[in-house]
């Protein structure tokens, strides 16, 4: 009788594993994410090219007012685009892990990223001569 038992809860055991096995994964890496990185990524080129341009532009008083951004102006744009693309890399990963976790606000923190990076360079652009 105990070993009926023992046959009994390995058998449910490899049945509960097996059915997880061949359920369908949940497809994380979809349209949604694309996009929202791709606006990620815009927006944060755009950003710096409109900080570069005014900055380049701009007669007298002008200067970057954040300044952990101040940092990556006064170095080249190779040094802007590589930490931009790092610190991009870091919060779509965690955009990625909070979709795979099943959060259902993985998207609020990028788009507002993407928000304020857009609302920045549009900004700048009052500082660029044509």
């Amino acid at each position: 009788m105990r070993t009926a038992r023992v046959i009994a809860l390995i058998c449910l055991f490899i049945g509960f594993n097996a059915s997880a096995s061949f359920a369908q994964p949940k497809k994380v890496v979809d349209k949604k994410l694309w996009a929202v990185g791709a606006g990620l990524a815009l927006s944060t080129v755009y950003d710096i090219e409109t900080t570069q341009r005014a900055s380049r532009s701009c007669s007298g008083g002008c200067r970057e007012a954040n300044p952990i951004a101040r940092l990556l102006i006064t170095h080249n744009r190779p040094t802007a685009y590589a930490i931009g693309a790092a610190l991009n890399s870091v919060a779509i990963y965690i955009t990625y892990w909070q979709k795979k976790k099943g959060h259902k606000t993985w998207w609020i923190s990028p788009v507002a990223v993407t928000a304020a990076h857009t609302a920045l360079g549009t900004a700048n652009m009052r500082f660029v001569r044509q």
